[in-house]
């Protein structure tokens, strides 16, 4: 009889608290929905700071492959959390958007895909020059000049790709029910 009584709270317990969980599920669609956003603008960054490195005087390769590697990440989070947010929208008519978001995402992944294949052919003459940091041509194999034109392109239309994707992701913030992130208050005085 004891071992009956102290299960009973434990399973009401339980029953109650995944009520909450429940109910604040529909909600979460706004945050997946926030969170691809926010991966969006940190991909759209890492592409400006990649081109800004591939057009300055001197090509920093660390740096270049870091903003590729990061612009990577971010476009698989923000394809993930469009998803996920996509699963939770309870508004009709909205899965053709997000259809089309996720396909413009799966776009830019290609251009994204393209961009490391001919970056990594481009430069793979080049060595980083452990004095200061900066790239040098391996003149001792005799390396060709990167094509500039062709990575700069590359660049160009990763970064359409990923502008068309944040624009076709503020057109889904009503179907998912997006309101503003809410800032943190202000600390107070101890």
């Amino acid at each position: 009889m004891k071992s009956t009584r102290s299960l009973a709270p434990l399973a009401l317990a339980l029953t109650v608290a995944a009520l909450p969980i429940r109910a604040a599920h529909a909600d979460d669609a706004g945050l997946y929905h926030a969170r691809a956003g926010l991966m969006l603008e940190s991909a759209d960054q890492a592409v400006r700071l990649f081109f800004t490195a591939l057009s300055a005087k001197d090509l920093d390769l660390e740096l270049s492959k870091t903003a590729l590697a990061d612009a990577k990440r971010a476009l698989a989070e923000a394809k993930s959390s469009l998803f996920r947010a996509s699963q939770l929208v309870e508004a009709k008519g909205a899965e053709g958007d997000f259809k089309k978001a996720e396909e413009q995402l799966s776009r830019a992944l290609e251009s994204l895909s393209k961009l490391e294949g001919d970056f990594k052919d481009e430069t793979a003459n080049m060595k980083l020059d452990d004095e200061n940091g900066e790239s040098t041509k391996d003149d001792e194999e005799g390396g060709k000049q990167p094509d500039w034109d062709l990575l700069r392109g590359d660049t160009s239309q990763l970064h359409a790709d990923v502008a068309q994707a944040r624009g076709l992701h503020g057109k889904l913030s009503k179907a998912a029910k997006a309101s503003p992130l809410k800032a943190p208050p202000p600390p107070k005085k101890k």
